[in-house]
């Protein structure tokens, strides 16, 4: 089980409530966010004709023994970062980290960026407090948490559960399942325009 298995996961998981998804390749074009390199662009576009489209950024838990589950917020980019940014805050869009483990039990969490961001900045100053540093000098000087552990996400919506057979479901109360979708069926599209003659 790698990282790409559970970007497949998640992926199926927002295609069977009704997002048409798309995984992008790593490929530089004039104005992207991050100076011109599109490296670092979100593992999921979810395209909406209806309302906010979303990106998605797919993460692995690193794990001690299996007893503790944690991830590591130096794997998320300062490209990844940018891009987060730009599309959730600077173009109001819907953005999430998708947290899953490789190993079993499985878990999996989608977390809404602008919370992950929050979570991020009290785990940070959680751990600068236990070094018995001033709260008053907290700033961005400090940089990242070491480590955010799995019980920061525990706590709300984010976990999704598993179905056997049927894959991940969000959680009933995951506000991604309040966006309005314009659902997409066969017969909608497939004799809208004229068609060439096929051989």
């Amino acid at each position: 089980m790698l990282e790409a298995d559970i970007r497949e996961e998640v992926q199926k998981m927002f295609r069977g409530i009704g997002w048409n998804d798309y995984h992008p390749p790593d490929v530089s074009f004039k104005g992207a966010p991050t100076g011109g390199v599109s490296m670092g662009r979100p593992d999921i576009y979810l395209l909406n004709t209806k309302g906010p489209s979303a990106v998605c950024e797919v993460k692995t838990f690193q794990d001690v023994k299996v007893v503790e589950l944690w991830l590591e917020p130096a794997h998320i980019s300062n490209k990844q970062r940018r891009w987060l940014d730009w599309w959730t805050y600077g173009r109001n869009g819907l953005g999430y980290l998708a947290i899953g483990s490789v190993k079993a039990p499985r878990r999996l969490f989608v977390v809404p960026w602008e919370d992950y961001v929050e979570l991020e900045f009290f785990q940070r100053n959680r751990e600068a407090m236990e070094k018995e540093i001033d709260p008053i000098t907290l700033d961005e000087d400090l940089g990242l948490p070491k480590k955010m552990p799995v019980s920061l996400f525990e706590t709300k919506f984010y976990e999704c559960s598993w179905e056997t057979g049927k894959g991940w479901h969000f959680h009933p109360s995951n506000p991604i399942l309040q966006v309005p979708l314009k659902l997409h069926e066969k017969e909608h599209w497939n004799t809208v325009s004229l068609r060439m003659e096929e051989k």
